[in-house]
């Protein structure tokens, strides 16, 4: 079995944000708050999260975010 490609965008975006972090570029978002810049998101960042059809960022540190719920 093979994994699907990745998309080479989601990739670069991911590069990016753990080459400037220098340890981690996704976090979770548990409770409307970002793990990464600890701030309280917007609603449409948790939807963004939720639908999973576009990458969803924490404004204050642009780390990508995973919904807990």
């Amino acid at each position: 079995m093979f994994a699907a490609p990745i998309d080479q965008l989601a990739l670069d975006l991911y590069t990016r944000i753990f080459t400037k972090a220098e340890d981690q570029a996704v976090y979770a978002l548990e409770n409307g708050i970002c793990g990464g810049g600890h701030m309280k998101v917007v609603s449409g960042t948790i939807q963004t999260a939720r639908t999973g059809e576009t990458i969803a960022q924490g404004k204050s540190c642009g780390s990508i975010l995973y919904l807990v719920e």
